[in-house]
C-alpha cells in the first residue's frame, strides 16, 4: 500500500515539473513587437503591412514560436496586461 501511494505521488509531482518546465519553454519562445519594423520574423509583405498599421494605430505583435499549452495562461495574462496603451493586438499563431 505505501509503496503505491509512493508511486502516486512519484508521478503527481512528475508531472507538475513537467508542466512547469514545459511553460517556462513556452514562455521563452515568445515575442512582443511593438512596432512592424522589429519583427524581424515576418515576411517583408506581413512586416511592411505591420508597419503601415503602426503608423496609424498603437500596435502590439505577440508571436508564439513554439507549442501552446494551459500552464502559460497566468504568464500571457500578465504579459498583456502589462501592455495597457495599445489599440491592436495581433497574435501571430503561424509557428505554433
Amino acid at each position: 500500500m505505501e509503496l503505491i501511494l509512493a508511486v502516486g505521488v512519484g508521478v503527481a509531482t512528475a508531472s507538475l515539473l513537467f508542466v512547469k518546465r514545459q511553460s517556462d519553454l513556452q514562455l521563452t519562445n515568445i515575442s512582443l513587437f511593438r512596432k512592424g519594423t522589429e519583427a524581424g520574423i515576418l515576411d517583408f509583405d506581413k512586416q511592411k503591412s505591420l508597419a503601415k498599421l503602426a503608423m496609424q494605430k498603437e500596435v502590439l505583435l505577440f508571436h508564439f514560436g513554439s507549442a501552446l499549452s494551459f500552464g502559460i495562461a497566468k504568464a500571457m495574462a500578465n504579459k498583456l496586461s502589462d501592455e495597457k496603451n495599445n489599440q491592436l493586438l495581433i497574435l501571430d499563431l503561424s509557428d505554433v
